[in-house]
């Protein structure tokens, strides 16, 4: 069962994540489970007919030099080109997020 808390930190991301993807595509779903530290999503990437599904075996939280990152580990997808892809540059990639993010992040970890 997923946390008032995950729901939460679920949505800010989404809309945090959105804004970065636009030109990509979308992010229709989002969920976190902050206790074995997974993300599952589904996106709709553009010229796409059918949303695909990401799934982040798990993430850290890390601070570097005052900024604020999330580490992705153990990347799947649920179509093969693009799970190679991510395979290849996404995972063990950290991304940067804003603090106030970061914070939100940190208190479900």
């Amino acid at each position: 069962m997923i946390s008032l808390k995950d729901k939460t930190i679920a949505y800010t991301l989404k809309s945090f994540f959105n804004l970065q993807i636009k030109e990509y595509g979308q992010l229709l779903n989002l969920q976190i489970d902050s206790k074995s530290k997974r993300i599952k999503m589904e996106l709709m990437l553009a010229g796409e007919k059918e949303p695909i599904e990401v799934e982040i075996g798990s993430y850290e939280i890390r601070e570097r030099e005052g900024k604020h990152y999330i580490l992705i580990k153990n990347l799947k997808a649920s179509r093969e080109w693009i799970d190679m892809l991510a395979r290849s540059y996404l995972d063990g990639y950290c991304i940067e997020i804003p603090a106030q993010l970061a914070k939100a992040l940190k208190l479900i970890v």
